[in-house]
């Protein structure tokens, strides 16, 4: 019991350092995930439960401490689709300009199954690794 478990960090940790970080968040049947590169910030969105995320509402990306110089884009920003529903995963990049460890982002969106509700995330990005991660994967969860 002891050996599989210190397997198990092992592995945890060698995921940790592949060269990002990553966040998961869920709530209302969609899940984020936040995955920090040395340039980069992605978010790929994703959805259970025959949960869909709405085209027509968007997704707006905030950064609420007014983090100026950090952010290649202009924030507020909001992604929207002439479709009902994204298309998921649903992949956003945010290039970054200056260090983002530590600043809080708010991502709203309209979550669909049998009716629609506004699902806010309150995060703070996590920290990067030092290397460079050129092509992240946004698999569906």
């Amino acid at each position: 019991m002891t050996r599989w478990v210190t397997q198990f960090l092992f592995a945890l940790l060698a995921i940790q350092s592949a060269g990002a970080e990553s966040l998961r968040l869920q709530q209302s049947g969609v899940n984020v995930e936040v995955i920090t590169a040395t340039d980069k910030v992605t978010l790929c969105i994703t959805a259970t439960n025959k949960t869909n995320v709405s085209g027509q509402y968007g997704v707006s990306i905030e950064s609420p401490g007014g983090a100026i110089g950090v952010w290649e884009e202009i924030l507020p920003e909001r992604i929207a689709s002439e479709d009902w529903d994204f298309k998921l995963p649903l992949r956003i990049d945010l290039k970054m300009k200056g260090r983002t460890a530590g600043q809080r982002l708010l991502l709203k969106l309209g979550a669909c199954s049998s009716q629609c509700n506004l699902v806010i995330f309150n995060f703070y990005v996590p920290a990067s690794s030092p290397a460079t991660v050129s092509d992240l994967s946004c698999a569906p969860g």
